[in-house]
């Protein structure tokens, strides 16, 4: 949790314009671990190395906060 770096694993337009390793905020430690590995988009290390983002055609998924509705 908090801020860690995120390696860019694949080139991806969802990356436009920011650096590799940059600093994401993580609020929570769950992360899924994709069976076909070549959807890997990103991977951050803390304590070990896991997938922080996947991508296949025109799907991507990142890890985000859910947000509570006021």
């Amino acid at each position: 949790m908090g801020w860690n770096q995120v390696k860019q694993k694949q080139n991806h337009p969802i990356f436009a314009g920011i650096p590799d390793d940059a600093n994401f905020y993580f609020v929570h430690s769950y992360y899924g671990t994709p069976e076909d590995k070549s959807v890997i988009l990103a991977e951050t290390e803390y304590g070990i190395t896991f997938c922080s983002g996947i991508a296949k055609d025109n799907l991507v998924g990142v890890p985000v906060p859910s947000r509570k509705k006021r």
